[in-house]
């Protein structure tokens, strides 16, 4: 799925690469070519995604899920997570007071990303107590 939203941008980069390669005798041919071309590939080449569509019809442990999955592989500190119910717990290495504020700014902001509904709660679970984020 990455890789056909990535095709579009592939396009004109791919023809930038081959103008650019090309001999003097290319380059003349390139000029004269009309410019309304590269606009037309362009405009063919840009797809609209339907992300907020997309989310809607996901379950929330399904996107729970995929937020602890991402928090867990991005997050410095993260570790496994769990998700039971309506709630995402995240296993934090570091302190509630050096790691807590931090963590949960970056976390919230995956989850603002997502859409994660305010009926969820986010809990980063540190060795020395946990902290819920506000989702």
């Amino acid at each position: 799925m990455k890789c056909s939203l990535l095709a579009p941008l592939a396009v004109p980069g791919l023809l930038l690469a081959l103008t650019a390669c090309g001999d003097d005798a290319d380059s003349d041919a390139a000029d004269d070519a009309p410019a309304d071309v590269a606009a037309s590939v362009a405009a063919s080449a840009s797809t609209e995604v339907d992300v907020e569509g997309m989310l809607d019809s996901v379950d929330d442990s399904t996107l729970l899920g995929a937020l602890g999955e991402g928090i867990s592989g991005v997050l410095p500190g993260a570790g496994s997570y769990a998700v039971a119910g309506s709630t995402l717990t995240i296993t934090m290495e570091g302190s509630v007071d050096a790691d807590g504020e931090t963590s949960c700014s970056i976390a919230d902001g995956a989850a603002s990303a997502l859409g994660v509904g305010e009926d969820t709660m986010l809990v980063l679970a540190f060795p020395d107590g946990d902290i819920v984020c506000e989702t």
